[in-house]
């Protein structure tokens, strides 16, 4: 009998490990493939038209209609079994993969049209020339460009702060309506709602904003996010549905400026064959630390974990307002080094023009 329980746990403890294991390569895996290659194929192509990878006229739609694509594959190709949502969507990605494999290209010079900064009429970039000068392979960008590239290391922890604003937000704002603010289902549902409507101005609007700043993508997104804790005290002791639902529309707009700022500052600090290792490393650590403190710290608190001597969902709150300086703090340093970045390109063109 002693044998068999032994077994029992074993076998047990092996499948949870298992699960665990494979939970966090699903994580990894799913979140270093779904921003990173388009930022890798748009960005060299030109920064403004980078941007409109963040923009809702372009990312927004996409994932609309492969969620549609999903639906479509889960009724009529597997007769309405989940499974169906995943498998189907994926056929079409590997198909679509391979042909482009085949019979893509990385680059305009590729097809004899020349760099791209000479087809949109923008200054190469200082690291793509240090890049081209020193012939570094894609490992030494990688190392030097990367992993040794402090300004890259600001942004990874300012995108876990960031969402943990976010994820927070938006996981936990009809519990919180519901619960805590005595609101309908309801109401609380369309808050939610319209805080994805406000996310949708917003990612357009604030990279706009960026641009009439003259690049200075920190800064901006340090006014969003000292913004966002005004916001958050609304938010948190809405009188009534109508209080409720502006603020959320109002966290929306300003959470997602600061998450579009971050990758596309992150663009500004690295050659063009190192924006997808940038912004997978980047995004996953947001996920894997900002998401899942999100989703399951912030409900510790809720439910009774004391964080700065409070508990509750006045702990909560502070954990969000802590996460959002700690984000501010954060980019206030990488808004420095850009505006360095930013001075020493103007004198360069300056001299070039003399």
């Amino acid at each position: 009998m002693n044998t068999f329980f032994s077994r029992l746990i074993t076998v047990a403890a092996c499948f949870f490990i298992f699960s665990a294991a494979w939970f966090c390569l699903w994580s990894i895996s799913l979140h270093l493939v779904e921003r990173p290659e388009l930022a890798a194929l748009l960005f060299p192509f030109g920064l403004r038209l980078g941007l409109m990878l963040q923009c809702p006229r372009g990312y927004w739609p996409v994932l609309l209609g492969a969620a549609g694509v999903a639906l479509f594959g889960a009724n009529y190709l597997f007769d309405g079994h989940v499974i169906g949502m995943f498998i189907f969507p994926s056929i079409i990605a590997l198909i679509v993969g391979f042909i482009g494999l085949r019979f893509g290209s990385d680059s305009p010079e590729s097809y004899g049209l020349g760099k791209a900064e000479e087809l949109f009429g923008e200054e190469i970039s200082e690291e793509d020339k240090e890049t081209e000068e020193n012939e570094m392979t894609k490992w030494q960008i990688f190392v030097e460009y990367v992993l040794k590239n402090k300004v890259i290391w600001l942004l990874c922890f300012s995108n876990i702060f960031l969402y943990v604003v976010r994820i927070g937000i938006d996981q936990w704002s009809t519990v919180y309506a519901f619960q805590e603010l005595k609101l309908s289902k309801e109401v609380a549902i369309q808050g939610f709602t319209l805080f994805e409507v406000g996310a949708l101005v917003g990612t357009l609007l604030w990279g706009w904003l960026s641009d009439l700043a003259n690049g200075r993508r920190a800064l901006v997104a340090c006014v969003a996010l000292a913004l966002i804790i005004a916001t958050l005290g609304v938010y948190q002791h809405a009188s009534n549905q109508y209080v409720y639902l502006a603020s959320l529309f109002a966290l929306g707009f300003l959470v997602f400026g600061p998450q579009l700022l971050i990758g596309v500052a992150a663009v500004g600090f690295v050659p063009k064959k190192a924006i997808g290792a940038a912004d997978g490393i980047k995004g996953t650590f947001a996920y894997l630390i900002g998401d899942s403190f999100a989703k399951l710290g912030l409900g510790m608190i809720a439910d009774g974990t004391p964080v700065f001597g409070l508990t509750g969902w006045a702990g909560t709150f502070a954990a969000l307002d802590a996460a959002a300086i700690g984000c501010i703090c954060l980019m206030a340093m990488v808004a420095v080094m850009e505006e360095r970045k930013i001075r020493r390109e103007k004198k360069i063109q300056q001299v070039n023009i003399a």
